[in-house]
């Protein structure tokens, strides 16, 4: 039987022109096709179809993400109104993505929302999440899509009056929907939410957590926070702010959330901090995954910096200054969980040395002469 698809515009690359194919495959048997119409649009199924997957123009070569127009309302309302749309994104999360969707799905929430899961990397996480969820929308690429195009994807697939983000490595908490929900109610454009550790039981999860989460615990009160403040992250946007900002940045592997808030400053638009709504994130379990994560992110943090002048500090300089700031803004907002700060301090000072360590690595790559000048 012959599908119908209806054309969008995709406003992220601003195409002109082009012509190309899109494959589906509902239910995983059939299979189709569709031609892209007179302009460089991506191609939108009609029927409604829960399968997704990425598409290329032939012309000028960006990607596209073929996905169904029907809403996936998890409160059974496709025709109304959306409050919100939640974007789940994962890259090979095949053991912690049905989490993650779970944890929305199952929210009370005082209006309709639609819950929009994008994977990439190749692993069987869509099926997995369509096993499990059969009548939500699921994106899905072969290949790895950076944190930035999972975004842009999701956002294309979307009808939420906002729009709010959470990675398959992260649970939202009860009362994650209606909080967010009621702060946009009263004005605020952008919400940033606060995060809690998932792995409570090691000093060593708890010092990744403080490291990159010391600025969003729950206990930091309420209020507005501009970039370069680290809670201005775990935005939820709503919509006609979400179009004036532009699509996320692509070609980054951490960082495009930073970016986006700096765009969001820089427009004059102040972000509103609810540590009511709560992320769990689940980290590296142990010292040694701890420490390699830390590396990593260091390097990955290099690479955003487009700097060519020598940092400015010495390496224990650095380090000390970080360790102290980590563990001040720990211990000012952790509340009940400030005995953890202290018996995490020897792994925040491991974690800050081997972030350090990765960062001054790539920069090394860089700006000849940076070890040298630090050592």
């Amino acid at each position: 039987m012959p599908m119908h698809w209806r054309g969008t515009a995709d406003a992220a690359h601003g195409c002109v022109g082009g012509s190309g194919d899109a494959t589906w495959r509902p239910g995983g048997s059939k299979k189709g096709s569709a031609t892209f119409g007179p302009r460089c649009e991506m191609p939108v199924c009609s029927q409604g179809l829960a399968y997704a997957r990425i598409t290329r123009c032939s012309l000028c070569a960006a990607s596209y993400v073929a996905v169904p127009s029907g809403v996936n309302d998890v409160q059974g309302a496709a025709d109304r109104d959306l409050a919100l749309s939640v974007v789940v994104m994962g890259y090979r999360n095949r053991d912690t993505i049905v989490r993650a969707v779970r944890s929305v799905v199952d929210q009370a929430s005082p209006g309709p929302f639609e819950v929009v899961v994008v994977t990439s990397g190749g692993d069987d996480s869509a099926e997995e999440v369509r096993r499990s969820f059969p009548a939500l929308c699921v994106v899905e690429s072969s290949v790895r899509l950076l944190p930035g195009a999972a975004r842009n994807a999701g956002v294309a697939a979307t009808r939420g009056r906002t729009v709010a983000f959470l990675a398959a490595d992260c649970v939202a908490e009860p009362g994650w929907i209606a909080a967010r929900l009621a702060a946009h109610d009263v004005g605020h454009p952008a919400v940033a939410c606060a995060v809690t550790n998932g792995e409570r039981r090691r000093p060593s999860a708890w010092a990744f957590h403080f490291e990159l989460y010391a600025e969003r615990l729950p206990g930091r009160p309420p209020g507005p926070v501009d970039a370069p403040d680290a809670a201005c992250h775990g935005l939820s946007l709503d919509r006609s702010l979400l179009e004036r900002l532009g699509p996320f940045d692509e070609q980054v592997e951490i960082g495009e959330d930073t970016k986006a808030a700096r765009r969001l400053a820089a427009m004059g638009v102040p972000v509103w901090f609810e540590p009511t709504v709560r992320t769990a994130h689940f980290g590296p379990r142990d010292t040694v995954s701890m420490l390699r994560a830390r590396y990593r992110q260091g390097r990955q943090l290099a690479a955003l910096d487009c700097s060519t002048a020598r940092p400015a500090l010495p390496l224990l300089r650095r380090w000390t200054r970080r360790v102290h700031r980590t563990v001040a803004f720990a211990w000012r907002h952790a509340g009940r969980d400030r005995p953890w700060v202290i018996l995490a301090v020897p792994w925040i000072m491991a974690g800050r040395a081997a972030g350090l360590a990765g960062w001054y690595r790539a920069r090394s790559r860089i700006v000849p002469g940076t070890r040298r000048a630090n050592s």
